[in-house]
């Protein structure tokens, strides 16, 4: 037993590092890129040149309303320790392509073993389009990793309700970062408790304090842009930036309905080849009730739909799919 607990340790800490020498190699070596990468460093800068850590500015003294705070907080941060450069602006989105990774192995662990959870890491972390915006400092592959590492917390929390508390921390930095995308991982959850007939896993003192940890992080911020700046915030922060891209094209980010297949293809290379008969493979299970290909298929088939259906369509979009995907690869190829 202990040398077994020993060699899951290993492949854990091999995952771990694996994972980040992929990701941090040469990671400050190019220059930034224009708009997204550029505009957040610049956001994060003027943090540190007004000591306002409340009101977001991409020209000092304009107010900023595109995004929640979290990444321009943490890239602030950075900045301070590592200065201005291009390193310091990816950091923290390496920090957080290395946790995606870690947090599929940990899925994989709790649902199977730790050898498929293990090879989940490895694919993930070997997808080109993953690895490709860990190495960016921008939104969305935080977004993907707060994602994983709340629905695994959310998969503990049934056999032990005290788990709920560092969901709550995980959904609610997930919503500073990307507001309502943070919940695809939430969501696929509650349908797989539905599917599942367990809609009452959990007492109503068992749920009190995790939301009220979720309120506390996530309420004051949002209050003090609604007290300061009213409707003006919420009509760019949520209407423009969250519905507007849901139901209509902008900015002239069109593409095709079923665009991020071609885009999945692209990034996930040579796993896209298994990823066919693996889709194939769950289906068959789901049928014969097996519930952890329950859950892995319905995580990834809310994500693709939740972005297909969007009308505004950019490739980063999609790094939410990038986690149930290796998983499923994974344990096919298991």
């Amino acid at each position: 037993m202990k040398n077994e607990i020993k060699l899951e340790w290993l492949y854990l800490i091999t995952a771990v590092v694996f994972s980040s020498i992929f990701i941090f190699y040469k990671l400050g070596e190019n220059h930034l890129i224009e708009f997204d990468e550029g505009i957040y460093a610049l956001v994060a800068k003027n943090i540190l040149v007004t000591n306002n850590w409340f009101d977001l500015q991409w020209r000092v003294g304009s107010p900023w309303f595109d995004k929640g705070p979290l990444y321009l907080w943490l890239t602030a941060v950075s900045l301070k320790f590592f200065g201005l450069n291009a390193f310091a602006v990816r950091f923290w989105s390496a920090i957080f392509g290395v946790l995606g990774c870690l947090s599929v192995f940990l899925i994989g662990r709790k649902l199977y073993n730790y050898k498929i959870g293990f090879m989940a890491s490895v694919i993930l972390s070997s997808t080109l389009g993953y690895l490709n915006y860990a190495r960016l400092g921008m939104l969305d592959v935080p977004n993907a990793a707060l994602n994983s590492l709340s629905l695994y917390f959310l998969l503990v929390s049934l056999e032990n309700p005290i788990y709920l508390l560092p969901a709550a921390l995980t959904l609610a930095l997930g919503f500073l970062n990307r507001q309502f995308l943070a919940f695809l991982g939430l969501a696929a959850f509650l349908i797989f408790l539905i599917l599942e007939k367990k809609l009452k896993p959990y007492r109503l003192k068992d749920l009190l304090l995790p939301f009220l940890l979720f309120i506390t992080i996530t309420v004051p911020w949002h209050l003090a842009q609604t007290i300061r700046y009213g409707r003006d915030f919420w009509e760019v922060y949520i209407f423009h930036q969250t519905v507007s891209r849901f139901s209509q094209t902008i900015e002239g980010k069109y593409a095709p309905l079923f665009w991020y297949v071609t885009v999945a293809r692209t990034h996930f290379r040579i796993w896209f080849v298994a990823l066919l008969p693996a889709l194939a493979y769950f289906i068959y299970k789901i049928i014969k009730r097996n519930r952890g290909e329950t859950l892995l298929f319905i995580w990834a088939l809310l994500t693709f739909v939740a972005f297909t259906l969007a009308k505004s369509k950019l490739m980063w979009y999609i790094m939410p799919l990038y986690p149930p995907l290796s998983l499923i690869v994974a344990v096919f190829i298991y």
